[in-house]
């Protein structure tokens, strides 16, 4: 994501959003973990993936977006936060996992249908 032209601007977005969320929620960041996720999460060399990639990444049959993702824009929804990214992230992940449902040979997809 950060080698591409916006992606280090989206992060950070992307960021503000989950930690107005968390502040909302009563856990805010302090400066010091802010500066440390900045550090992993901004840091254009680093070879950190996060789970939901690594298992993209490795054909996983289940992700847990529901879960992350779907969890956090829940808690977004709940204290009014709008939090564009996370719903355009959300759905991103839906078409993934639909299509990867649905594609002939996978489990539950296509093949085992019928």
């Amino acid at each position: 994501m950060l080698a591409t032209e916006d992606g280090a601007v989206l992060m950070r977005q992307a960021m503000a959003e989950c930690r107005a969320v968390a502040a909302a929620e009563g856990h805010a960041l302090s400066e010091a973990d802010v500066q440390r996720l900045e550090g992993r999460l901004l840091d254009a060399r680093s070879t950190w993936a996060a789970s939901m990639m690594r298992d993209i990444a490795s054909d996983s049959p289940r992700l847990e977006s529901k879960a992350i993702v779907g969890g956090m824009l829940e808690r977004a929804k709940r204290h009014g936060s709008d939090s564009p990214l996370t719903r355009a992230a959300y759905c991103h992940l839906q078409v993934y996992e639909s299509r990867r449902r649905d594609r002939p040979g996978a489990v539950g997809g296509l093949a085992d249908a019928g």
